[in-house]
């Protein structure tokens, strides 16, 4: 088991790895273990099963994306990857389907721009930041103007 433990923590956070790699696996095995625990907390806390789909499709995702990057060495592709699905699509349909402004996920907006700004590099991080940041400026405005669309928790 030990064996095991070490090959994998050589692989995913040796020190020979670039500095943006070892990041990207840190933040893919925290975001499987986060999707994991938010999904089940959600389903207990009435956030419905739009919610626990979109975290269990994040945990998924997050798996492959970090499974194929270290295979492939394709880690660009798979930033770019997560920056789309996962915070221009995935955290948008959370934010509708489990609180609104009442839940973490305006955190998880500023999470995913300081994310993009590791990850990418030159006119990438800002054709790609602007976009996310019109993306969460857009959900929140829907939001306020269109309360309904939120799905709230049943009690504070």
């Amino acid at each position: 088991m030990k064996n095991i433990t070490r090959k994998v923590r050589a692989t995913l956070f040796g020190v020979e790895l670039d500095f943006r790699v070892r990041i990207f696996n840190v933040l893919a095995c925290a975001g499987m273990i986060i999707s994991l625990m938010v999904g089940v907390w959600g389903l207990a806390l009435g956030a419905g099963a739009v919610n626990f789909a979109a975290c269990m499709t994040s945990f998924v995702l997050a798996a492959v994306l970090l499974i194929y990057a270290n295979k492939r060495r394709q880690y660009e592709r798979c930033y770019l990857i997560t920056i789309v699905a996962v915070f221009m699509v995935l955290f948008p349909v959370m934010f509708f389907s489990a609180g609104g402004y009442r839940s973490g996920m305006s955190a998880w907006f500023v999470f995913a721009i300081v994310f993009t700004v590791f990850m990418l590099e030159g006119k990438k991080v800002l054709a790609i930041g602007a976009a996310e940041l019109g993306v969460y400026a857009g959900i929140c405005i829907l939001a306020l103007r269109y309360p309904q669309l939120v799905n709230s928790f049943p009690t504070k």
